[in-house]
């Protein structure tokens, strides 16, 4: 019992020697991820909205047409009733049944 105390003990000791503490670890990756975030959503996305068209149309179609795109669910969407409704008569009507 003493053997496995002394061995946790020294084991405890050596993990936070010459290493920086592990709070301060974790807070460099949490920043780093928080600027890797920032990165792409104002500086990569219009970037790339510019270079793509299909992606720039994309982005007008939903700015004309006032959708919350940072919304979780598009339940009160036209557009997105409409197409549900689409796929919903697909798999009943067009697909053979089972």
């Amino acid at each position: 019992m003493k053997t496995l105390n002394i061995t946790y003990c020294r084991s405890e000791l050596s993990s936070g020697g010459t290493d920086s503490p592990q709070w301060l670890k974790n807070w460099i990756r949490f920043l780093g991820s928080l600027l890797l975030i920032i990165f792409f959503v104002f500086i990569f996305a219009p970037w790339l909205q510019k270079k793509v068209p299909a992606i720039d149309t994309l982005g007008k179609y939903i700015t004309e047409s006032g959708i919350d795109a940072g919304a979780i669910y598009y339940t009160e969407v036209e557009e997105v009733a409409e197409g549900d409704q689409g796929i919903r008569n697909t798999f009943r009507f067009y697909l053979p049944q089972k």
